[in-house]
């Protein structure tokens, strides 16, 4: 009888976003008060999260708006489940899981 061995390797990421000054705003799209966080903030992660997220803004799948300022603020709760869905889906939302053996 041919015997099988399955491997399950669980990840999990952790992202920890520090500003000088939180806000929170209400999000049309999630229909709830969110935390927020600038690009600036968002400028210190490594190059390919950066253009991750630039894509994301790109296709209108993050929630953001715009600080009297001038400044862009990202939906905390959008940028969550985006990142979730990847860790669970892979990057191109395939389904299954992101390594295999």
């Amino acid at each position: 009888m041919k015997k099988t061995t399955r491997v399950t390797i669980e990840t999990e990421r952790v992202l920890i976003l520090r500003c000088g000054s939180p806000g929170r705003i209400w999000c049309e799209q999630c229909a709830a008060e969110t935390e927020t966080v600038t690009l600036t903030a968002l400028g210190n992660l490594a190059p390919e999260e950066t253009e991750k997220i630039q894509q994301w803004l790109d296709k209108g799948e993050l929630h953001w708006s715009q600080s009297p300022q001038g400044s862009v603020r990202i939906c905390v709760r959008s940028l969550g489940r985006l990142l979730a869905a990847e860790a669970t889906h892979g990057p191109h939302g395939s389904g299954k899981p992101t390594e295999q053996f």
